[in-house]
């Protein structure tokens, strides 16, 4: 299990073990825990990551997950996973245990978590024979409700507990949230702070996309302007059955890293500092040889030096290169060391996805899933995908003219230090493009990073041997991955997307569910012309008995129809796609529900076709008894 902290801002005296939700990982939750830290200095945020393991409820596919999820009906407490529970419980005790080795006594340690964390956590508080200062539950749900008053340590009804919760919450429903916290108080947990939001927790509220006459580019899945069945979340599902959301992972972490400098930069310019006086090394890096925050910083390739102030809305600036991290400049066949250009959308609404070179660069911002929180200031969180439902958030513009959505917000008392862009820089490099990294992205030999000099703990001092060598390499963080997301979108859009576009906008079945089908269809076909053949042999009279041969050929026909157009009509007639086998979300984008309601007229048309002409056949061919 691998574990991400944030170590406080002065002495260490409390800790806090924050659990992710299904789908997530400790690096979700990162950028959370560097924004509180400053309100907190003497915390230290504890971050662990869930094992990888089959989930039921997502069709078996294996994600980061602290136990199965078999169902999403809480009264049904025969499917829940106790020891996948228990032994999430085990790995977050030897969590608190080591802390409280490190000196940090029981009762000063909070543990929570979000979703399944939450989860997790109460169970840990419930059981835990040390006492610990709280506990934290933001979506979660009570689970063993039956064997708790028999599981729990006498301490557990005294702690105090936070719960918050969504009145909207589509997935972990508010009611779940009242109706555990009502065992919690009946079993004798009286210190419960129960909040609830206006707002949902595990899905932020999404404004409605503007309707379109034609299938989605990439770039407005990766807005997510687009629904079910062809939305971000869908894309997701279909990348991890192909083993290749590691990709769309790298994207939008990067997507993230890029908005973290973007506010980086514009905090410099609310301090009154200009790039040049706070940070000269990128100032001339970016004035020689571009970058794409010109709209932010001002700079533009070949100034002599000067530096607007405002950003320009639709300016585009052309890409860094994609420079070695150790400062040695690496060579990018087709462009000034490695420079990327980025190309003006298409004025008109009927515009094609984004052409090799790439879309316009604020047109490809992506918001982050994460629930909003108000603050004074804002960047993207960890765009980490959670895996039960779609994360729609952006808002639309009202003259109908594509633009950037806006970003979540979240707390922080401090601007975004340059430290936080290395971190940033850091965890991508350690997550994605080390070799033998457990998500590494396959890049040409031209785009990969060898290695990662720089350490956010570790920065040097002016006096240091190797600070001019590393501040060059500093300087190329912010456009660091920037060629590499333009090739991985590049990737994405010539292969996958298509892929996931004839899946999703021309059928309705995953594969797993089309092969079941085939059977089901072959079956039925057998039995079919079993009956027809021994009604002919047998010379069955009167003739008309032999139309009971309709109900096995009608079950054949459609199932080995619909496995051969991966369509199920009946599925899209209840206006239902498939997400993962036998698992359905509903057909909201309209263009993909036309298709598909008049690919669905043809399946039955041509089925009931089938079954006339086999039926006909076998009634009316004369009978011979053998």
């Amino acid at each position: 299990m691998s574990v991400m902290t944030v170590l406080p801002k002065g002495k260490h005296t409390a800790t806090i073990i924050f659990s992710h939700g299904l789908g997530d990982s400790a690096a979700g939750w990162y950028p959370f825990a560097q924004a509180l830290a400053p309100r907190f200095k003497h915390v230290k945020w504890v971050l662990p990551t869930a094992p990888t393991q089959p989930v039921t409820l997502n069709g078996g596919m294996p994600m980061n997950s602290w136990f199965d999820i078999r169902s999403l009906t809480p009264t049904n407490s025969s499917q829940e996973d106790e020891r996948g529970l228990l032994a999430s419980v085990r790995t977050i005790s030897d969590l608190v245990a080591s802390e409280v080795d490190a000196g940090i006594p029981a009762n000063r340690i909070v543990v929570g978590g979000f979703s399944q964390g939450a989860v997790v956590s109460l169970a840990v508080g419930a059981t835990l024979e040390r006492k610990l200062a709280g506990l934290i539950s933001l979506s979660g749900f009570l689970m063993l409700a039956d064997k708790l008053k028999s599981m729990q340590v006498d301490h557990a009804p005294s702690y105090p507990v936070f719960w918050g919760h969504g009145t909207g919450d589509p997935v972990v429903r508010y009611q779940w949230g009242e109706m555990s916290v009502q065992k919690l108080r009946e079993l004798g947990w009286k210190n419960i702070q129960f909040e609830s939001y206006p707002v949902t927790t595990t899905t932020p509220k999404k404004s409605t996309p503007a309707p379109r006459n034609r299938l989605p580019a990439l770039a407005e899945v990766l807005r997510r302007n687009t629904r079910p069945p062809v939305d971000l979340y869908c894309y997701y599902l279909f990348l991890q059955r192909e083993g290749s959301e590691d990709t769309l992972d790298f994207w939008l972490d990067v997507q993230q890293h890029e908005n973290l400098c973007r506010a980086y930069f514009k905090d410099l310019r609310k301090s009154g500092r200009t790039v040049r006086e706070d940070w000269p090394r990128y100032h001339e890096l970016a004035r020689t040889r571009g970058s794409i925050y010109g709209g932010v910083t001002g700079i533009r390739r070949g100034d002599d030096g000067g530096e607007g102030v405002e950003e320009v809305p639709g300016n585009t600036a052309p890409a860094s290169p994609r420079p070695s991290v150790s400062g040695r400049p690496q060579a990018f066949s087709g462009s000034d060391y490695g420079e990327t250009r980025v190309t003006k959308e298409k004025a008109d609404g009927d515009r094609r996805g984004p052409s090799l070179g790439g879309e316009r660069e604020d047109a490809l911002r992506t918001p982050s899933p994460r629930p909003r929180t108000p603050a004074s200031a804002s960047y993207p969180l960890s765009p980490t995908l959670q895996a039960l439902y779609p994360h729609d958030s952006e808002d639309r513009p009202r003259n109908g003219r594509l633009a950037a959505p806006a970003q979540p917000y979240i707390m922080r008392d401090t601007a975004i230090s340059r430290t936080d862009l290395i971190a940033s820089a850091e965890r991508i490099y350690s997550r994605y493009l080390m070799p033998g990294a457990d998500k590494e992205v396959y890049l040409p030999p031209a785009l990969r990073i060898t290695e990662f000099t720089l350490s956010s703990s570790n920065l040097p001092t002016v006096t240091h041997p190797d600070y001019d060598r590393e501040a060059d390499a500093q300087a190329q963080v912010p456009d660091m991955f920037h060629a590499q997301k333009e090739y991985v979108y590049r990737a994405m859009e010539q292969d996958t997307f298509p892929r996931f576009l004839r899946a999703k906008a021309f059928g309705n079945l995953t594969p797993i569910s089309a092969l079941v089908r085939l059977a089901f269809g072959l079956l039925a076909l057998w039995v079919g012309l079993a009956t027809g053949f021994a009604f002919i042999f047998l010379d069955k009279k009167p003739k008309v008995s032999r139309l009971w041969v309709i109900i096995p050929f009608t079950f054949a026909i459609i199932n080995l129809v619909a496995h051969a157009y991966d369509l199920d009509p009946l599925l899209v007639f209840m206006g239902l796609s498939e997400t993962t086998p036998f698992r359905t979300i509903g057909i909201r984008e309209p263009y993909v529900r036309k298709l598909l309601f008049g690919r669905a007229l043809w399946v039955t048309f041509l089925s009931a076709v089938v079954v006339a002409i086999l039926t006909i056949i076998f009634v009316l061919v004369p009978g011979h008894r053998l």
